[in-house]
């Protein structure tokens, strides 16, 4: 797993990101469904500092808005969101792909925005994906989201940060 977040050195909301990785969710939920759904994501850092914290809305990508998601696969495997302004926390691509055929409950998903992230020099942070938050799922247990994480945490992610830029990946 990877994450950047670049151009910390410049005003607040200057900033970009880019996470990709596979996130685990439990199995045997609901499908998820994105494109019916919607998808939360949320950076915090170890004290409980909220970085980002944003529901990517559900919703069709109509073509003229350039804003929503598009499904591909029968039943659909992978979901891309676009959303050139980036009105919901500067995210402007979500990609999520479902990779249970691997893995049981492993989802690729990556991340780009540009907007006010600051995450602090040295901080520990994790990374949250709920991919059915939006509501509660028919079928689903009330209340329970289908999250998953990437974590990185002093001694488990190796962080650089110069030039502005702060780069983490996982071992």
């Amino acid at each position: 797993m990877s994450l950047v977040v670049a151009h910390l050195d410049r005003r607040i909301g200057a900033q970009t990101l880019s996470f990709k990785g596979t996130v685990s969710v439990p199995t045997g939920g609901v499908p998820i469904d994105p494109l019916g759904r919607g998808v939360r994501l949320r950076i915090a850092d170890a004290v409980g500092g909220i970085v980002l914290d944003e529901i990517v809305a559900p919703g069709a990508f109509p073509g003229t808005s350039g804003l929503g998601w598009k499904a591909a696969g029968k039943p659909p495997v992978s979901f891309t969101y676009r959303d050139k302004l980036g009105r919901r926390g500067g995210i402007t691509k979500v990609v999520i792909r479902d990779r249970a055929v691997k893995r049981p409950g492993a989802f690729e998903v990556a991340v780009t925005g540009a907007g006010p992230y600051s995450i602090p020099e040295g901080a520990a942070f994790a990374l949250t994906v709920a991919l059915n938050p939006v509501g509660d799922a028919p079928g689903s247990t009330p209340g329970v989201d289908q999250c998953g994480e990437a974590r990185f945490v002093a001694g488990d992610a190796q962080c650089r940060s110069g030039r502005g830029t702060l780069r983490c990946r996982t071992r």
